[in-house]
């Protein structure tokens, strides 16, 4: 199966029956396997203003999201990045109850967390007591009296003035975090980024080199730039590095998307976190399908930056590329592609022990699964076997609904394997020793394995 990933704003507009190719496309869930994320979540939780008639609204999405992708879900669990079913609902609920959170920390203080829990006042009051008594004035005293850095601190950490404590330090930033994301504080934190580096922002803004940009302004100022994170007990480095990227393109003005809350649909900082969750889960996926230009454009420019191998497309460039080159029309013209790719097609070589290995990669999904042909040819310039297999993407999640459509599909082709084993058994993918499928047709043998946890399917003469 072809993996996608869709932005949420691609999926609304199917939703609404825009893109009416691509949603026809789409619905072959024999071919296509469709994943949501968190992210998605968060996108949708941004328009609920907690009345009845959102609500409504809200839940009809969600529903559209479970059908489409049936509950396949990537999320962040401690720190690793996983695929599970998981309702859209449940999701929902569960960061409505964050937000709840999150309010409470930053208008009654640290401590509102206790609230509700079988702990001893004493236990608060002593814990409240030695918080309050941590002064970071110190560290601040000099920079809060400075009258030209006071405004800066005063938009940053919210109230640290008044309460030059750790607690104070905490709930100001926890209600820095929370105007980041409700109103327009996150224009200030990038403008003040892009004034202190000298980065012009017309320059920046559309340049086909926008990393050089960033790291000459940090040379210049002395200052040291690493793209490399501490270790996060918050999902895996590479997530983590995907998302960095994308929301420090975005500060230093790479396509920087529109900070406003005045009008219309509530844009803050909050928009800009939640397409860099999508660029990084989207790495998961053969295809990331997003309709928003600057998306587009820090995504493409990470991936080729990290090297990755989603491929990302607005939706009417993933039209044109199924056409071209996903729409097999039957299994006979699978078999058909595999002969034409290995008369015209580019290879590079590997010298083995009596032989020599083409590789052959290729845009399409052979049998919806294989997208690289491997040919073992002797000495003699003969070809001994060939193998179908894939590249997968970076950060791949093999499904077991991946490995039981295409049995299922090589069945249809084939009929039933030469040892009777017939469809997949998931239980079967948790054995170290998978036992391979095998067919044989006249002078031709077909072989399903799996080495390393690759599926490979071979054919010999």
């Amino acid at each position: 199966m072809i993996k996608v990933y869709m932005d949420w704003n691609v999926m609304a507009q199917l939703k609404n029956d825009s893109h009416q190719e691509l949603k026809e496309i789409l619905s072959n869930k024999n071919q296509f396997l469709i994943l949501y994320s968190t992210a998605h979540i968060g996108d949708i939780l941004s328009s609920s203003d907690g009345s009845e008639k959102r609500q409504k609204y809200i839940d009809s999405d969600l529903e559209y999201i479970s059908r489409m992708t049936d509950d396949r879900c990537i999320f962040i669990e401690g720190e690793k990045v996983v695929v599970d079913y998981y309702s859209p609902k449940e999701l929902f609920e569960q960061r409505i109850s964050g937000i709840h959170l999150l309010s409470d920390l930053a208008t009654k203080g640290l401590f509102s967390i206790f609230e509700g829990m079988d702990i001893p006042q004493e236990v608060i009051h002593s814990f409240n007591d030695r918080m309050k008594s941590m002064s970071v004035e110190s560290i601040f005293t000099d920079t809060v009296n400075a009258p030209e850095k006071t405004e800066h601190i005063e938009k940053f950490f919210p109230g640290l003035k008044e309460n030059p404590t750790f607690e104070g330090l905490i709930t100001g930033f926890i209600r820095m975090i929370q105007g980041l994301n409700e109103n327009e504080s996150y224009k200030d934190l990038r403008q003040t980024v892009q004034s202190g580096l000298k980065i012009k922002r017309d320059k920046i803004f559309d340049s086909k080199a926008p990393f050089e940009i960033i790291n000459k302004a940090y040379e210049k100022a002395g200052i040291e730039r690493s793209d490399q994170l501490k270790n996060s007990k918050q999902g895996p480095a590479w997530y983590n590095q995907i998302c960095n990227e994308y929301i420090q393109l975005d500060m230093h003005g790479y396509q920087e998307d529109n900070i406003n809350t005045k009008k219309g649909r509530k844009e803050t900082f909050k928009n800009t976190t939640e397409d860099a969750f999508h660029c990084a889960f989207a790495t998961g996926s053969n295809f990331y399908i997003t309709n928003d230009h600057k998306t587009y454009n820090k995504t493409r420019k990470i991936y080729e930056k990290l090297a990755l191998q989603t491929a990302v497309m607005k939706p009417d460039e993933f039209v044109k590329h199924f056409k071209d080159y996903l729409d097999i029309e039957n299994d006979a013209a699978n078999f058909y592609l595999i002969n034409e790719v290995i008369k015209t097609s580019k290879f590079y070589e590997e010298d083995m022990n009596d032989s020599k290995l083409r590789i052959y990669p290729i845009p399409y999904f052979l049998f919806n699964f294989f997208n690289k042909v491997m040919v073992i040819v002797n000495n003699h310039e003969e070809i001994d076997s060939i193998i179908l297999s894939r590249t997968n993407p970076t950060y791949n999640f093999l499904l077991p609904i991946e490995i039981s459509t295409l049995i299922t599909r090589l069945i249809t082709i084939f009929g039933i394997d030469q040892e009777g084993l017939g469809e997949l058994n998931k239980v079967e993918l948790d054995d170290k020793e998978w036992k391979e499928r095998v067919w044989v047709q006249e002078n031709a043998r077909w072989t399903l394995r799996r080495l390393n946890g690759h599926f490979q399917l071979y054919f010999t003469f």
